[in-house]
Parts: structure tokens; C-alpha cells; sequence
């Protein structure tokens, strides 16, 4: 039986970055001793995870020793341990899953990388007949825009008519070359952008929507807190997530996209 191809598109978070964590200090002999689970757990405790202070002595601490993310050993032991991927074991009979590196945290430059061809993995996205293409939409405050306004002091707000603009170009990039169209929203997003007033675009894009919440607001608090690098979601955290995704798109109605 032929496998569904089920492709993902979005930020660096789908593609794992983080995810190695905790597992790879134990792992991995290149990793900071200051980074073991016990000691890096009890700093992350004691800063009462405030991400800004996590950041910046996790920065510290791998300029100090020469550690980074895209090290071949970390980049190795990181591969399958993203959340969509996970996702792809649970049905792994019946479906393939792809989560092309396009780069950027906004929409724009998403859109402008795929549309442009810069995708910085070895894929082929020009052919995506029967290929399910699911976007998860980053948070619109990395895509906020104005433009000045003829006769005007005041900049014009742009970002709710930019952003439904951007997924109604992806969208429209992924069905003219055969794919199915699909979007669900990870963070919370600008009430406005579902207001018909203010969102012309809405009656283009919203029938693609997957569910109404973003997949975030079903995830618990003390899941979200699992930033190892105070940045990206730790491996526990994407496993966790991957059970969430499936238990609301089951809810939806929505699992035959991988079955």
C-alpha cells in the first residue's frame, strides 16, 4: 500500500531544535557538565524559569566550551526527536511525514523562502500532488507591518490584512502544484484576523483552518516550560505535544490525514 505524504511547514520549533534535550547531556560526552540534567534543571529552578536569564547562561556557557546546535553529533542525535516526526511513528504504516527547513520565525519569511525555492534541506517541493500540507502559523507579533499613508503622519497597521495575505500565497503556492492545503495556529493569534471587517481575505483562508484553538492552549503550563536552551521546547516537551496534536485532531475529525 502506498504511503500519504504529509508535509509540514513552519518555523525551527517543527523541525526539533531543542528537542535533543535532556536526553543528549547524558548522551553525548561533548556536552557541558554544567548542562547535566541535574545541575542545568536546578539553575532553570532557581531562575523560576525566567527564559531572558536561561538564554543568556546558556549562551555563556557554550561560547565557553565551544558547544553548539548544529554540532554533526547534536544535529544526529536531534533527528526524529521533533514533534511531527513523532507523529509520523505513531502511523508509520500509512504515512511519511516531511518538515522541509525553511528558516525564519515569521510568516514572511516562510513564505518568501518557499516561494522562492530557498529551502535548505535536499527537497523537492515542486510536486505535491495528493501531498497534505499542513502550515503552523507562528506568532503574528514576528510579522507585524505598517506602511506610511499618502498625506498621513501616522503609519498604517498592516498586519492582520499582511498575514492573512501570506497564508492565502502559501496556500495558493501548495494547490497549484496538486497539494491540499491545511492550517492550525501553534501560539494565540489577533482576534482581528478572523473578523470578516477587518480580514477580507478570511472567507479564502479559514476553510483550511484544522481547529479553532491554537494547539499551544491545549498543551499544560509546566509542559511550555521546558525550554532547555530558554529558546526551544525539550524533547519531553515534543513528545508530549505530538500526544496533544493527535488527541485534537482525532477530536476534529481530522486523523484521516494520517491513516
Amino acid at each position: 500500500m502506498d504511503k500519504k505524504r504529509v508535509i509540514f511547514f513552519g518555523t525551527d520549533t517543527l523541525q526539533g531544535i531543542g528537542a535533543e534535550w535532556p536526553r543528549i547531556a547524558i548522551d553525548c560526552k561533548y556536552v557541558p557538565k554544567e548542562l547535566l540534567p541535574a545541575n542545568w534543571e536546578a539553575f532553570m529552578k532557581k531562575s523560576e524559569f525566567n527564559f531572558e536569564v536561561i538564554q543568556k547562561e546558556y549562551k555563556r556557557i557554550c561560547d565557553l566550551y565551544g558547544f553548539a546546535k548544529d554540532l554533526p553529533e547534536v544535529v544526529e542525535f536531534r533527528k526524529g526527536k521533533n514533534w511531527p516526526m513523532l507523529v509520523e511513528n505513531n502511523f508509520k504504516d500509512t504515512v511519511e511525514v516531511l518538515v522541509p527547513k525553511l528558516n525564519g520565525q515569521s510568516l514572511f519569511t516562510l513564505s518568501f523562502n518557499l516561494i522562492s525555492g530557498i529551502v535548505y534541506e535536499d527537497f523537492d517541493l515542486h510536486d505535491l500532488e495528493d501531498t497534505a500540507v499542513i502550515l503552523a502559523l507562528p506568532d503574528a507579533k514576528n510579522d507585524i507591518m505598517y506602511r506610511a499613508v499618502p498625506g498621513q503622519d501616522n503609519l498604517e497597521n498592516i498586519t492582520i490584512w499582511n498575514y492573512a495575505l501570506t497564508i492565502s500565497r502559501i496556500r495558493q503556492y501548495v494547490e497549484d502544484r496538486g497539494g491540499n492545503f491545511y492550517y492550525f495556529h501553534l501560539e494565540d493569534w489577533p482576534k482581528e484576523l478572523y473578523d470578516d471587517r477587518l480580514n477580507p481575505l478570511l472567507h479564502h483562508i479559514k476553510e483550511s483552518l484544522l481547529f479553532e484553538n491554537s494547539l499551544y492552549s491545549y498543551v499544560p503550563g509546566d509542559i511550555l516550560k521546558r525550554k532547555y536552551n530558554g529558546f526551544h521546547l525539550d524533547g519531553l516537551a515534543h513528545n508530549n505535544i505530538k500526544d496533544i496534536f493527535i488527541q485534537v485532531m482525532k477530536k476534529n475529525q481530522h486523523l484521516n490525514l494520517f491513516k
